[in-house]
């Protein structure tokens, strides 16, 4: 699925993955986890793949898009006490 692949990567990066090697990496050691919160039904893709996939999404669209998904997270509903 698209969107795991793009939420895999997202947590990866969020988490310290630099390359789409250690986006590869993230995604194996974190599998049973990821599993949780994400279909793939393919598992983990190779990092090749992962290339692949993100070099044939166009730059401004995924921005958008990406900016979309951001502003729709309700940050104001997280209160300050939850997070200390």
């Amino acid at each position: 699925m698209p969107s795991d692949i793009i939420m895999l990567s997202i947590i990866a990066v969020v988490c310290g993955a630099e390359s789409w090697d250690s986006i590869e990496d993230f995604g194996k050691t974190k599998i049973d986890f990821l599993k949780t919160i994400l279909k793939l039904p393919n598992g983990i893709l190779y990092h090749d793949t992962l290339n692949r996939v993100f070099s044939a999404i166009r730059p401004k669209s995924f921005e958008q898009m990406f900016i979309k998904w951001a502003d729709s997270l309700n940050i104001e509903s997280v209160k300050r006490s939850d997070l200390y």
